[in-house]
């Protein structure tokens, strides 16, 4: 196999159960999301299927930096993706500090690290960061289609709400899940489309 001039190791896609390129990575991503907002409508307490979909496409998120690096790499296309981004990128560790701006990717890496490796590397550590498990009891009849339809007399039903707390700094507040994993489906969909004009 080649090796990648700036990311370390080698060439793995003939281990990747059919995943090729960043854009199958992406597919992976969105398929994902999808099944956590399916599950996360689940009555199931604990809702253990939605909390295993909303880790997985967290690190497929935060993964998907290193589709990104080894497609560049291959490519030669840091130059490019530097234009484009008003960045310089030139390796893994700029491209993963352009990523941590967004707060949804930097929720996903927190996420993806602690649950790959639970113990987090000083560096790596965001000290204002926590997920919660918030139930709700509400008052609604589901449709199948996802769509809720408030009634009067429905009823009670407890809702498992994922979220991402960030406890200080600019990203300060409570984040459902959905909005964090389809934020970074947002962002990873429009880094693709620029990457590939």
């Amino acid at each position: 196999m080649a090796r990648s001039p700036k990311t370390k190791g080698k060439e793995g896609r003939d281990r990747t159960l059919g995943l090729a390129r960043l854009d199958d990575v992406h597919a992976k991503l969105v398929w994902e999301t999808q099944q956590f907002m399916r599950w996360q409508r689940s009555p199931r307490r604990p809702n253990h299927p939605a909390m295993y979909m909303a880790q997985n496409a967290a690190s497929t998120a935060w993964n998907m930096g290193d589709w990104l690096a080894a497609e560049l790499d291959f490519e030669k296309g840091w130059e490019k993706a530097s234009r484009l981004t008003g960045r310089s990128l030139k390796g893994i560790g700029s491209l993963q500090e352009w990523m941590r701006e967004d707060m949804n990717l930097r929720s996903c890496q927190q996420i993806a690290l602690a649950v790959k490796h639970v113990t987090l590397a000083e560096r790596a550590y965001e000290a204002d960061f926590q997920t919660v498990d918030q139930v709700f009891d509400i008052y609604a009849r589901f449709e199948e289609d996802g769509h809720t339809i408030a009634e009067g007399h429905a009823v009670p039903r407890q809702l498992s709400v994922h979220q991402a707390v960030w406890l200080e700094g600019a990203f300060r507040g409570m984040y459902d899940m959905n909005f964090v994993l389809l934020g970074a489906v947002t962002w990873w969909r429009d880094v693709i489309a620029n990457l590939r004009e």
